[in-house]
């Protein structure tokens, strides 16, 4: 405390602050009972009392003197005269660590920086409170001299003070690692942190070879991060206070009158429940809203590892028709809870509904949509729940025989190309599944997680991607070219997203544009092929290209495919025998296809040859000049003109 009549006791974790006449009556009362003289009277224990509180500024070791000469009968004075003080030597105070041979006062970081390279120190153990301040432990660098110099930290008013105890048993000349970085390339990379240049550590590298250091003066690539992250951790990673989020969101709201192509703060909000803060920003701008609002699909992801605190950022965007992930908005939010990511999508989505959206199997994501967009189905995606299954495999400790046969029934599930198709091939699946003892558990685990609570994981009809791998390829590129992998402070965050998000504002939704020889040259062949088409509304069904199924049998397998309860049988025969292609429900004039080729590229040979079918492309000239045949096969020798039999030439 900063009182002069009073100071701080520490009891472990609990930390009291007690006057200093309660203090001494305190440590009266102990010494009294304690006192080796158990005939002191009650007289000279007043006396010694107000002796005591008439210095209230002396340290308190000097009640315990007091109290002891007292007991002794020695009524000297324990305090002394200013002419003893300054000719009094400093004795060294013995103990466990030695004799203290140097004490220095510091203010700054850097003082003590320079105190312990001047003594060759380093840390040994984390920061102590004690009740005369916080301590920090240190011993000399050189471990394997087993030097015995040790030295202790005191961070206290009214000076923080730096306690040396022994001698070193080796030459010191200031702090010198052998496995650290050199203070030419510490202050390197404080110079280009202090400027904003780039701290890659790979261009870091660069210029200290451009400054003329040896290769074996050069840290490695870690080194550099390290000491990279640690001088940021120290610049940035300081108390940030909600009223500091608060007058940040401020101060880069979007106004009315602010231009489209502003990046700023969409909408936050900050509050403190049960002690906690929870809290959540909204960074785009209105030209990505508007894209986003244009669109028929939606995306949304988590991701850590950007902010100190360990705050989670959530980035949503949408798939375009080339399967590229767009980012419209990243948010710093508290917790990945359901009402979160339920006000972000409201903020975001504003009057807009989507029909699809893809993300992995979070259940705050499902609560999310379910409220906000009860309307759009939400996408499971692939990728997640083939790591979830995998983890069930372990989890439940199924034989390899067993894991085996799962996984090849999962993948007619997968084919599956509407949700009543899925659950026909799942209910039998399920069924089979239960008939195995050991594959019972996970029959009951995959019909609750994977049948009922999130079944669209598997080919629809018309969607679009299965999997948000683009939108986790997107995360990888904001850490690795933005942020550098490090993690930031909120204030420097700020920056690096308004970066990310201005660069990807500035270029244009493209639209997929097929290659001749990649796209068009099979789709091509295909045509040329003249495989029957069966047409049933706007779908198209075309035999695979080992199916040696006639039209009479196509046309009956096609009846029972699309019927409300299929067999499986016919799902099965289905999957093996015909490719179904449909328009695309989220991006006009693009065709839909069930085949596998289609996946990735969201395009094939078969959708291709249907966008020119419908006139939504044309067929190259070049193309159709390479795959056009020049006509029938003619017979031998050379074509005759009939003639009468008398004819005048």
């Amino acid at each position: 405390m900063s009182s002069e009549n009073s100071f701080e006791i520490w009891h472990g974790d609990a930390h009291l602050g007690v006057d200093s006449d309660e203090s001494v009556n305190g440590n009266l009362d102990r010494q009294r009972r304690s006192s080796t003289d158990s005939s002191i009277s009650e007289s000279e224990y007043a006396d010694a009392l107000d002796e005591v509180v008439e210095h209230p500024d002396e340290p308190e070791g000097v009640v315990f003197g007091v109290l002891n000469n007292t007991a002794e009968g020695n009524q000297e004075s324990p305090y002394l005269t200013e002419e003893e003080d300054e000719n009094e030597a400093p004795q060294a105070k013995r103990g466990r660590k030695g004799v203290t041979v140097m004490t220095a006062d510091f203010e700054t970081d850097e003082e003590l920086t320079k105190l312990k390279q001047d003594n060759s120190l380093m840390s040994n153990g984390k920061q102590k409170f004690t009740k005369n301040g916080m301590r920090q432990p240190f011993v000399c660098i050189q471990k394997k001299l087993k030097c015995p110099v040790s030295a202790t930290a005191i961070f206290g008013e009214p000076v923080n003070r730096l306690e040396v105890r022994n001698k070193h048993n080796h030459p010191v000349e200031g702090r010198q690692r052998t496995n650290g970085i050199s203070n030419e390339v510490k202050d390197i990379v404080r110079e280009r942190l202090k400027t904003g240049e780039s701290l890659s550590a790979l261009v870091i590298r660069t210029v200290l070879r451009a400054r003329g250091f040896s290769e074996d003066n050069i840290p490695s690539v870690e080194k550099i991060r390290n000491f990279t992250s640690y001088e940021k951790k120290k610049l940035y990673g300081g108390i940030f206070s909600c009223a500091d989020f608060e007058r940040m969101c401020t101060e880069n709201m979007i106004l009315d009158d602010d231009p489209d192509e502003k990046v700023g703060i969409l909408a936050y909000d900050m509050k403190i429940v049960d002690g906690e803060p929870q809290f959540y920003n909204i960074m785009t701008s209105r030209k990505l809203l508007n894209r986003i609002r244009s669109q028929r699909h939606i995306q949304t992801d988590g991701t850590y590892k950007l902010l100190y605190f360990c705050h989670p950022v959530v980035v949503i965007g949408f798939t375009d028709e080339r399967h590229t992930f767009n980012p419209v908005a990243i948010c710093i939010v508290s917790d990945e809870s359901g009402p979160t990511y339920q006000k972000l999508l409201h903020h975001v989505r504003g009057d807009s509904t989507f029909l699809e959206g893809v993300a992995d199997g979070a259940a705050a994501i499902s609560f999310a949509f379910s409220r906000e967009l009860p309307q759009t189905m939400r996408r499971m995606c692939y990728y997640h729940f083939k790591e979830s299954v995998k983890r069930a495999f372990v989890r439940l400790k199924l034989p390899d025989d067993i894991i085996t046969l799962i996984q090849n029934d999962i993948k007619v599930i997968a084919k599956c190309t509407s949700i009543e198709t899925a659950k026909a091939a799942a209910n039998h699946i399920v069924a089979s599944w239960r008939e195995e003892e050991d594959a019972i558990p996970f029959a009951d685990y995959f019909d609750t997680e994977w049948v009922e609570k999130l079944p669209y994981w598997m080919n629809v009809e018309g969607g679009g991607p299965r999997t948000n791998n683009n939108q986790e390829s997107k995360n990888g590129i904001l850490k690795m070219y933005y942020t550098f992998r490090r993690r930031l402070s909120v204030p420097e965050s700020f920056a690096h997203f308004r970066n990310f998000l201005t660069e990807y504002q500035s270029k244009k939704v493209k639209k997929f544009k097929p290659k001749e020889e990649e796209h068009f040259k099979p789709a091509r062949m295909l045509y040329e092929e003249k495989r029957f088409v069966a047409t049933v509304g706007e779908r198209f069904f075309i035999p695979t290209r080992d199916s040696l199924i006639t039209q009479a049998e196509a046309a009956e397998l096609i009846t029972q495919y699309t019927s409300a309860n299929p067999s499986f049988d016919a799902i099965l025969q289905f999957q093996r025998e015909l490719h179904m292609i449909s328009p695309s429900k989220l991006y006009p004039g693009r065709m839909w296809c069930s085949c596998h080729a289609f996946l990735k590229p969201h395009t094939c040979k078969h959708s291709l040859m249907f966008e020119v079918h419908s006139g939504v492309r044309t067929w190259p000239s070049r193309i159709r000049h390479h795959t056009t045949a020049l006509g029938g096969v003619r017979g031998p020798g050379r074509g005759r003109t009939a003639r009468h039999a008398l004819s005048r030439n």
